[in-house]
């Protein structure tokens, strides 16, 4: 017979979780802040740190002594964690494929985007169901420490979208990842998203059976550990001994890619222009097309480019005494003839990352 975890151990492990949760998603928005490459996968990441909180806040009311708060006070606790847990897992893997979108383009990112917003219609249905399940049967609010027994119905839902997401994620990184040769840069955060899925996957798939067996406070401490993982998977070998597992999934997984990018362009910084990935233009590289770039500083040479497609990246040699940067995104190619502007400029995006 498994045993229940004391309220201790799971205010324990919560604190432990959090701080790594929220630290490593603090440095993770300092490494893009400081590079000016925040986009929306970052805001997502940062709002997974939000559900996060709320959950651990909801936790500390939950795991409080009985006679410690009003009974209405402990029901609203129980709340923000299960809804704050459905925050945080769903917020991270909508950040995670967000990270995706930044290296996809054409018509394999417009179908990404249309799957970002089928999440967000499966997230709302799951935050809701947990109210309709639990409104419904409410002899729970009278226990000392009211815990709604959400049932068979909730974990085929989580088990069912689980599986079908965490697909989504394996499946699109390796779909990119087929399509690319000799771009270390990129491969390396396809493959943490990859790999780190996996695991989501594995972690996720307990909870649901926690939540299947009515295991209670067992079910409780997976549901924390899930999230908190999310967030930083190289204390993953610690955290796996601990029971309370999922949490720790979702959250530290987000960060992965931009952590693990610092990391090793600590060694591309000495790589030749030619190999490193700061010679390929995409949305991961350490250079950044700006409006309040010099535009004399582009010209003086001839650099090669990395213009990612639908079916991989194109190699392009562009000679820059001829390119003008407009400030609005757009790069302008000056004709060969009169060195005026071309009245065809260069459809490249400016590429954030």
């Amino acid at each position: 017979m498994v045993k229940d975890p004391t309220m201790t151990q799971i205010q324990a492990c919560a604190i432990t979780g959090v701080i790594i949760a929220v630290s490593a998603t603090c440095f993770r928005l300092y490494l893009r802040a400081r590079r000016r490459n925040l986009w929306w996968d970052d805001a997502w990441a940062f709002m997974s740190m939000v559900a996060i909180i709320i959950m651990f806040t909801g936790m500390l009311i939950f795991t409080s002594p009985p006679d410690a708060h009003p009974r209405a006070t402990k029901i609203a606790g129980y709340y923000m964690v299960d809804n704050g847990f459905y925050g945080c897992i769903w917020c991270a893997r909508i950040s995670i494929l967000l990270t995706v979108i930044r290296m996809a383009f054409g018509r394999f990112r417009q179908i990404l985007k249309g799957v970002v917003v089928a999440i967000l219609i499966t997230w709302s249905v799951l935050f809701a169901q947990v109210f309709w399940t639990c409104e419904t049967e409410a002899k729970w609010k009278n226990e000392p420490n009211p815990q709604c027994m959400l049932g068979k119905e909730v974990a085929i839902a989580q088990l069912i979208t689980d599986c079908i997401c965490d697909l989504i994620l394996i499946a699109c990184p390796t779909y990119l990842l087929s399509s690319m040769k000799n771009r270390r840069g990129l491969k390396i955060r396809l493959i943490a998203i990859f790999s780190s899925t996996i695991f989501t996957t594995i972690f996720s798939l307990v909870h649901s059976y926690m939540i299947l067996k009515g295991l209670g406070l067992m079910e409780f401490m997976f549901a924390v550990v899930e999230v908190r993982f999310f967030l930083y998977t190289s204390r993953f070998c610690v955290l796996i001994l601990h029971p309370r597992i999922q949490d720790v999934v979702s959250l530290l997984v987000v960060n992965l890619t931009v952590i693990a990018t610092w990391f090793f362009q600590l060694k591309d910084d000495g790589e030749s222009e030619e190999t490193g990935p700061s010679a390929f233009a995409n949305t991961f590289l350490k250079g950044r097309l700006s409006g309040g770039r010099n535009t004399q500083a582009m010209r003086g040479g001839t650099t090669t480019i990395g213009l990612a497609t639908f079916g991989g990246i194109t190699r392009v040699e562009v000679n820059t005494e001829r390119v003008v940067d407009k400030g609005d995104g757009n790069i302008a190619v000056l004709s060969s003839g009169d060195d005026t502007e071309a009245n065809r400029n260069s459809s490249v995006e400016k590429l954030g990352y």
